[in-house]
């Protein structure tokens, strides 16, 4: 899948699966992005860097969904 940040970046993402079908891992590449956390806030007043961009796919929405829809079984 490749899709785009209204705004921002565009990235792929793909997925692979265990041998019963559910999801293990999940794979993001964002484009043209610098080293940041992705989807995170903006930078600070007067140009303090945080590490983070804005423009890319939210990764904390992301990695929670996925632990979300794949509990841990115990």
């Amino acid at each position: 899948m490749q899709a785009p940040v209204p705004d921002g970046y565009t990235y792929s993402a793909a997925s692979w699966s265990d041998i019963n079908g559910k999801p293990v891992v999940q794979f993001y590449q964002i484009y043209d992005m610098n080293h940041a956390w992705s989807g995170g806030a903006p930078p600070l007043v007067d140009g303090a860097d945080i590490y983070t961009d804005p423009r890319g796919p939210s990764f904390t929405d992301i990695a929670y969904q996925f632990f979300l829809d794949n509990p841990r079984s115990t």
